[in-house]
């Protein structure tokens, strides 16, 4: 996400579709204009405000006209992809056949059913500086876009005004800046459609292109090859954006990831988010811990210092008895030379009394030493058995981040390999939530395990 100080962020992205593909999503981009009040799985989409968005297709001499039906892009991707070399379309089989020269004679074969026939783009620019169409709360996001979470691991939100008449006429003028970049590149001929959509949260806009090069070749490549002429075409956005008195960052922001679809992209944000859900959870109970173990660590070193204390008293106790015991052995001689038998046997009686108080001084404070030695070992074992559950919620917390990583990374590759439709993955989302949720459910029932240290529960 951008920052006022340092430029605004802009997105756009693509994905390569078929032409029926790009068919079926002119229902989602232009919202099906003959029924433009009927349901959409986007939860996203505010019904009341479908209205509000525009829709454009291109005519025959390359201009955007408004579109007032829902067959015109269709129309449109016909006309464009009629363009290609050698190109024919039979009506009654629906299908499109490229010309071949096949052992020196000209033939020609059916399209693949893969074959990339239209380019489905999203354009945004930084919903800091948009700020969301509507007054409400919203959730506060960081510097890469991750929503913000509060201790408990709830979305942190924020109050924001309803854009002004004033805002939404610039947001527009600087979407269509992006639209005119993309037609510079590749061509206003090959531009399908633009939709720029108001009745979501943030406004954006959806574009359609048939990558069709002067040669009369279908190939994207003719005009974006790679992941260095990619860069430098999202420059050229920035730039002409700039010269609109949009202060876009040259920065790159991007996670370096392909270009994602809406699905895709939806799905993988939320799942993101449950993640990050999931990991601050883990990390306020592996805080709580550390805390607990902080505090019984702090109480076994009071008790250490009590032992200590009681160990140099009763030394100092011993010392004192032994002196004492030297002064009655000299009082006992003494009166022994001096003939003093009564005397001498009042001062042995004496003496041995103190003695045996002594004693028995001594032996209560050892007995008292070997009590406070054996606490101080059960706070030492309380301590360090607190430090390896830290480390096991850490070691828990580092193995949910590498499990992910890991399972988009297979994930990332089974779709691009097998060619899994949309749907599929959709559904596949909706499975994994579930099981997610009901393992979660599990994990959140109380831990009876019995008590550990002085007054902590584990």
């Amino acid at each position: 996400m951008g920052d006022a100080t340092l430029g605004w962020s802009t997105s756009a992205r693509w994905e390569r579709r078929t032409a029926s593909e790009a068919k079926a999503l002119h229902k989602h981009e232009a919202r099906d204009l003959e029924n433009p009040g009927r349901g959409h799985s986007n939860p996203d989409i505010d019904l009341a405000r479908v209205g509000d968005n525009k829709v454009y297709v291109t005519n025959d001499d390359g201009e955007l006209v408004e579109s007032t039906a829902p067959g015109d892009w269709a129309r449109a991707i016909d006309r464009n992809l009629s363009r290609v070399k050698g190109a024919r379309y039979d009506p009654v089989e629906q299908q499109w056949y490229d010309s071949i020269t096949r052992k020196g004679k000209a033939s020609e074969r059916k399209r693949r059913a893969d074959r990339t026939e239209v380019i489905d783009a999203v354009l945004q620019l930084d919903p800091k500086f948009t700020g969301p169409i509507v007054a409400g709360h919203y959730p506060v996001r960081d510097d890469n876009g991750h929503v913000l979470l509060d201790a408990d691991g709830n979305e942190v939100t924020e109050w924001h005004d309803a854009m002004t008449p004033e805002k939404r006429e610039e947001c527009e003028r600087l979407l269509m800046t992006m639209v005119e970049t993309f037609g510079g590149k590749v061509g206003r001929h090959n531009i399908v459609g633009v939709a720029i959509q108001w009745d979501e949260t943030y406004p954006h806009a959806h574009m359609q292109m048939t990558p069709v090069d002067e040669k009369g070749r279908l190939d994207w490549k003719s005009f974006i090859d790679g992941p260095v002429a990619t860069s430098r075409f999202h420059d050229v956005i920035r730039l002409n954006l700039q010269a609109e008195g949009y202060d876009a960052t040259m920065e790159r922001i991007s996670d370096g990831q392909k270009h994602l679809g809406q699905e895709k992209f939806k799905a993988r944000r939320d799942e993101e988010r449950r993640t990050r859900q999931q990991t601050a959870a883990a990390e306020a109970k592996a805080a709580a811990l550390v805390s607990v173990a902080a505090k019984d660590g702090a109480r076994a070193l009071e008790d250490r210092r009590a032992a200590r204390d009681d160990r140099a008293a009763a030394k100092a106790d011993r010392a004192e008895a032994k002196a004492q015991l030297a002064e009655v052995v000299e009082l006992r001689r003494t009166a022994k030379a001096q003939g003093h038998r009564e005397g001498y046997a009042d001062g042995r009686r004496e003496a041995e009394d103190e003695v045996a108080e002594t004693l028995r001084l001594a032996a209560q404070q050892r007995a008292e030493a070997a009590r406070q030695a054996d606490a101080n070992r059960r706070a030492a074992e309380a301590t360090q058995q607190a430090l390896r559950d830290v480390q096991e919620e850490r070691d828990a917390v580092k193995a949910i981040r590498e499990d992910l990583e890991r399972f988009f990374k297979r994930l990332g590759g089974f779709l691009k390999k097998h060619g899994v439709p949309i749907s599929a993955w959709t559904e596949y989302n909706k499975r994994l939530d579930a099981a997610r949720d009901h393992a979660q459910a599990a994990a959140a029932e109380p831990d009876r395990s019995p008590a550990v240290g002085h007054d902590r529960e584990r």
